[in-house]
């Protein structure tokens, strides 16, 4: 009697799992195939490449795993990128960064984890928009603005 009444159960808690699952690998496959593109139009700007990469970040279900795809296809590329347009993902990594302080501080922090895997001209870049070195931001997780004082300010 119980099989009968758990078979069911079963069943729908592993639909939910597949379904959960497939939505997850479609997130991330979204993400690389922004990536992607933004990385191949070689028509942006630096300016309108860093808003491009911070829109990725900020728009991802997984900010940090968002950062690590870019991170892996930045790295992946032949012929690399130049320091400019290195700088400039490291500006759109800063970028996020600032903007998911607001609302999810330990996404920035996971974001920030992932920039210190990167070259010099990206880790420069971050330090320079957000104000702080990548490793500082990623080991706080938490309010990367706020000192003991409790003042966004600070910085």
């Amino acid at each position: 009697m119980f099989r009968n009444l758990f078979a069911p159960v079963v069943a729908v808690a592993m639909m939910a799992f597949a379904m959960s699952f497939s939505m997850v690998s479609s997130a991330h496959a979204d993400v690389a195939a922004d990536v992607d593109a933004v990385l191949a139009d070689t028509t942006l700007t630096n300016e309108q490449l860093a808003e491009a990469i911070a829109d990725i970040v900020i728009n991802a279900e997984d900010p940090g795993a968002a950062a690590q795809i870019i991170a892996e296809k930045v790295a992946a590329m032949d012929p690399p990128l130049s320091d400019e347009r290195l700088a400039a993902i490291g500006n759109g990594l800063g970028l996020a960064v600032i903007a998911l302080n607001e609302t999810n501080p330990v996404a920035a922090s996971e974001v920030a984890a992932v920039v210190v895997t990167m070259s010099e001209e990206v880790q420069t870049a971050f330090a320079e928009t957000v104000g702080q070195t990548a490793t500082i931001v990623a080991n706080r997780r938490n309010d990367l603005f706020t000192e003991a004082t409790g003042d966004k300010s600070a910085n």
